[in-house]
């Protein structure tokens, strides 16, 4: 792996994990508040609804994660794209289907990870 792999996938997995774990926390809030009545009428504790928050976001975490892969990859694009880092990649003679490879190791280990939450984190947490 080349020093401009490794500066090209660390751009992109921040920009992935960044927006991740945005989405996550927004999705999560939001089930919160959309089950907030139930949860507290219903005389929970606060261990109890810490617990329906975790096995939610669980649910949340596999379908948000190819939402943040195009998003991130977008805003990591837009981000090396205003450094003028793209620029000078195609000043030097780098072009896109150089960059191709970096892209989809991004996408396979998206990929690996949303495989190992639905088989096996989703199942355990709906236990």
């Amino acid at each position: 792996m080349t020093v401009l792999d490794r500066f090209l996938l660390r751009t992109y997995l921040r920009s992935l994990g960044g927006t991740y774990a945005v989405f996550l926390v927004a999705g999560t809030v939001l089930e919160f508040l959309e089950k907030a009545r139930v949860l507290l009428s219903e005389r929970g504790t606060a261990g109890q609804v810490l617990l329906f928050l975790v096995c939610r976001s669980s649910e949340l975490a596999v379908l948000l994660l190819p939402l943040a892969l195009v998003v991130g990859i977008g805003l990591a694009h837009a981000y090396l794209s205003r450094g003028l880092e793209m620029r000078a990649l195609a000043a030097a003679g780098i072009g896109t289907l150089r960059i191709l490879p970096v892209l989809l190791f991004c996408g396979l280990l998206t990929m690996v990870a949303s495989a190992v939450l639905s088989e096996w984190v989703v199942p355990a947490a709906l236990r």
